[in-house]
């Protein structure tokens, strides 16, 4: 059975993702939530960064369409 991510399911998840997204050390995170180092590492890379690169691919796309409309 596949374990649960310990940050996907922490009270204070959503203060652990803005402190990622504002690229806070992991330790530092770690050491303030009660959490392991890999844990925090681990929730990065694999259920923020998906979210991050579709966001961006979002923005860019946005971005390119105004410009079509600019030079329209």
């Amino acid at each position: 059975m596949a374990q649960k991510c310990k940050i996907c399911t922490h009270p204070k998840a959503k203060a652990i993702n803005s402190l990622l997204v504002a690229n806070s050390p992991y330790l530092e995170i770690s050491r303030n939530f009660g959490v392991s180092k890999d844990s925090v590492g681990n929730h990065a890379k694999k259920h923020l960064q998906p979210i991050i690169s579709e966001a961006n691919a979002e923005a860019r796309q946005e971005i390119v369409e105004k410009i079509k409309q600019y030079r329209a």
